[in-house]
């Protein structure tokens, strides 16, 4: 027996209502799954910045596949920081800070890797070589003036560096000879603090390549009994031989600073019956460095 008409408008209105309302769920799905296909498809996959370092082995290596913690500072980025000193260049670091001043006089200064501020706690070192003696790192006369990038490995290294590089390395490394554009650059602050630099690539002679660079400055500090005067000579020169590099130049550093510490006086001369320590001994202007180096890169 056939239901009546009425049971069958009602079961039909039903269905018909079942079908738009699964309609209704369904239909902003299909353009939505079409954009999340082509939003897909379109898209490129993210990547971390990879660089270069030779710092953790010696060889050049990406710093996401190096076997120990290295962050690499480019020379872009020194420039956009406006960087002219260490503290100031490793200020972003994670895991390292840079205290002005020290032992050294108002000219150097105090690194801390990992919460372990030493002075002789890391190896300092530039273009690979290290600078200063065992356990004295050459801070004070450190300048960032034609610098390509900064180098830090955080942790020990003395496989690599020797027993003094026990909680880190700073290498500093500069461009490499003949690269680069003449370049002159000038800066004012307060205190009567200032400097300026001039850095140029020199002509080639007998297969040579060679560049030069100047600078010099003054440091000035609220303590007017503090400053600090440098002047800094750069001489790189590198040539190709067989499979190698033979690179060799002259770095020379002039360097005054006075510390706020009291200056036993005379009338108005230092008393002789002081002697000078190591830090007072910087009050006399006097070369602070000069090296001649050399070295052979072999083939990696």
């Amino acid at each position: 027996m056939p239901p009546p008409p009425c049971v069958q408008k009602d079961f039909s209105l039903h269905r018909l209502r079942l079908l738009l309302a699964l309609c209704l769920a369904l239909a902003p799905l299909h353009p939505l799954d079409i954009f999340a296909e082509e939003a897909t498809e379109g898209a490129q996959p993210s990547t971390l910045e990879e660089r270069i370092q030779v710092t953790a082995t010696r060889i050049p290596e990406k710093t996401t596949t190096a076997p120990v913690s290295v962050t690499v500072i480019s020379r872009e980025e020194l420039l956009r920081r406006g960087a002219y000193d260490l503290r100031s260049a490793l200020a972003l670091i994670a895991g390292v800070d840079i205290a002005p001043g020290g032992d050294g006089g108002p000219a150097g200064y105090v690194p801390e890797f990992w919460g372990l501020k030493e002075f002789d706690a890391f190896l300092l070192a530039v273009d690979g070589i290290p600078s200063g003696g065992a356990f004295n790192p050459a801070l004070a006369t450190l300048d960032l003036t034609n610098v390509d990038r900064i180098e830090v490995l955080r942790g020990a290294a003395p496989v690599m560096y020797g027993a003094t590089s026990f909680v880190g390395v700073i290498n500093v490394i500069h461009r490499a000879p003949g690269e680069g554009e003449p370049t002159l650059g000038a800066s004012a602050g307060s205190y009567g603090s200032g400097s300026v630099a001039w850095h140029s690539p020199l002509a080639g002679w007998a297969g040579v390549s060679s560049s030069l660079s100047l600078d010099a400055g003054r440091q000035g500090f609220s303590d007017d009994r503090t400053e600090v005067e440098r002047g800094h000579l750069l001489w790189q020169n590198s040539r190709t031989i067989g499979p190698g590099l033979l690179r060799f130049g002259l770095d020379g550093t002039w360097l005054r600073q006075d510390p706020a510490s009291p200056h036993p006086r005379a009338g108005t001369e230092l008393s002789p019956l002081v002697p000078l320590d190591a830090r007072d001994g910087a009050l006399a202007a006097r070369p602070a460095r000069r090296q001649l180096q050399s070295d052979w890169v072999s083939p990696q």
